[in-house]
């Protein structure tokens, strides 16, 4: 029952980016992986991240740059 999620695009050294997604609530490997499937190699995502809560500006649009400096300081869920 809900949760928030969002993609988001982090430096990658070989790839130049890579698409990961982030979220409040757990995400099954399996259905991230039958997604992954469904897409094209660039649209895939790496890695998942799960979060007390993301960060939002006071009109509740996620705050991507906040949202990059806790990516970097936590492990995933699941790669």
């Amino acid at each position: 029952p809900g949760g928030s999620h969002v993609i988001v695009a982090i430096p990658h050294a070989r790839d130049g980016f890579e698409l990961v997604l982030v979220g409040t609530s757990p995400v099954l490997k399996e259905n991230l992986q039958t997604f992954n499937l469904s897409v094209l190699p660039y649209q895939r995502i790496a890695r998942y991240y799960q979060l007390l809560s993301l960060p939002r500006s006071a009109l509740g649009k996620v705050l991507r740059q906040e949202l990059l400096t806790l990516v970097e300081n936590q492990k995933p869920v699941f790669s």
